[in-house]
């Protein structure tokens, strides 16, 4: 990790499990290169104009002590939310399958789960074209057919949804399907409709 300018450190083992939450903090060295700021200028048609233009030392100081004296409101991205976009163009995001759970709206959050993503970055297929006809077998059916669903999913992926699956068949109960998943997996979906909140 060092050649890539990072470094661990600190480890100590303990008889217990870490859980979320036990984290006493992460510190963070950013270096930033190259600030430029935006000059705006008008130009002769009456057109406001943005430039980027390099950055005095007396503006840098300046933000420099308002980070110190105010701090910075904190931001969740990607890891927590998924890739920004709507549900055409980028699919189905963490936080909307938390929402539904909070609403105790379990048949939506099982078919937003089976839903899934649509693009990733660089606008690629976030799946293979298998595992999207897996999908669309779902849609087709309304989710009536848990069965067929689960096999047409490839051995070794989609864990989450198999296990979702298999609950609607053994149970038949939106609910009790949801509770076939790790409290973890469950708790991830609701901390990213929090973090989408805030």
């Amino acid at each position: 990790l060092r050649t890539k300018g990072m470094e661990l450190g600190n480890f100590e083992r303990v008889d217990f499990a870490l859980n979320q939450g036990d984290l006493l903090g992460n510190t963070f060295e950013i270096i930033v290169r190259d600030i430029k700021s935006v000059v705006l200028h008008t130009s002769s048609e009456g057109q406001v104009l943005e430039e980027f233009a390099d950055c005095q030392p007396s503006q840098i100081e300046d933000r420099v002590k308002c980070l110190r004296r105010t701090g910075f409101v904190n931001m969740y991205g990607e890891q927590r939310l998924g890739i920004a976009g709507d549900e055409k163009t980028v699919g189905v995001r963490p936080f909307d399958i938390g929402r539904a759970m909070l609403q105790n709206d379990f048949t939506t959050a099982i078919d937003l789960l089976m839903r899934g993503r649509i693009k990733g970055r660089g606008d690629e297929f976030a799946e293979s074209e298998e595992i999207r006809k897996a999908r669309a077998l779902w849609k087709e059916t309304g989710g009536s057919d848990p069965s067929a669903v689960l096999k047409a999913i490839p051995r070794g992926f989609l864990d989450r949804e198999r296990s979702v699956l298999k609950g609607l068949k053994r149970y038949g109960e939106p609910l009790a399907a949801i509770r076939c998943l790790h409290h973890g997996i469950r708790m991830f979906w609701i901390n990213a409709y929090q973090s989408h909140v805030w």
